[in-house]
């Protein structure tokens, strides 16, 4: 498993590195913020997006206080 936590970079070598891990079976687990992090936030979900996922990180907080 590769752990990226609030990356500020990951250049495109990286990334086809990242796509090979997934293609053999790998996963990655990427760790992202709310609110002033929002260029780490835009990396993580560039590269979710790059590698093929569909899930991107949104700015804000969320909290309805019932959970």
């Amino acid at each position: 498993m590769i752990i990226f936590v609030l990356p500020t970079k990951i250049t495109s070598d990286e990334i086809e590195s990242l796509q090979k891990h997934l293609d053999s079976g790998g996963r990655i687990f990427f760790v992202a913020e709310h609110d002033g992090f929002a260029a780490s936030n835009s990396v993580v979900s560039n590269a979710i997006k790059t590698l093929g996922g569909s899930i991107a990180v949104q700015s804000g907080q969320h909290n309805d206080n019932t959970h």
